[in-house]
């Protein structure tokens, strides 16, 4: 599986970001979050595990999509 995508849909005026995802959440299919790498102010990037490669790989989210 490559190239999952989710829709990310652009926060309101003000609205706080939703927090990083722990260790262990599975945003996809096949990806678990090894560990929160870094913030900007639209993504999260983090370190995780495939399934399907069964390696370590990088996975961004948008900051405000996993509420």
């Amino acid at each position: 599986m490559t190239g999952v995508r989710t829709q990310v849909r652009a926060p309101a005026a003000g609205e706080p970001a939703a927090p990083p995802l722990t260790p262990g959440t599975r945003p996809a299919p096949g990806y678990e979050i090894l560990r929160h790498l870094m913030r900007t102010g639209w993504l999260d990037l983090y370190d995780a595990w495939s399934d399907e490669r069964a390696c370590r790989c990088v996975v961004t989210t948008g900051v405000h999509s996993w509420r």
